[in-house]
């Protein structure tokens, strides 16, 4: 973990509809988040409390907008996904998860011979 006080903290709204995917077993998810973005996260309700660098706390709050569009949309988290998500995002903030996610879902219909 990493900010001290002198950073503002900021709300991120957590969808409703998949806290457990989001937060994961014991909050395993949440304490990636924090490693990852290099942020303090805290929870009140139904929002997380961040605290670190404004272009940190924007990935994480890019990678939970996305997360809660899928839920949304009904896309079955499978173990580890979460964690990749986060991956992809630190790594990359404009990926697209929907795309990464979807795509792979999707088997293409190729000629028989």
């Amino acid at each position: 973990m990493a900010p001290s006080s002198s950073f503002p903290i900021r709300k991120i709204p957590i969808p409703v509809e998949g806290i457990e995917t989001l937060f994961g077993s014991f909050d395993e998810n949440l304490k990636n988040f924090e490693l990852l973005f290099n942020v303090e996260i805290r929870t009140h309700g139904n929002e997380l409390l961040v605290e670190g660098l404004a272009t940190d706390i924007d990935k994480l709050a890019g990678l939970v907008e996305q997360l809660g569009i899928l839920l949304r949309n009904g896309y079955d988290f499978a173990k580890g996904d979460v964690k990749r998500a986060a991956r992809l995002v630190a790594q990359d903030p404009a990926v697209d998860l929907a795309d990464y996610f979807l795509r792979g879902m999707m088997i293409p219909l190729g000629k028989r011979r």
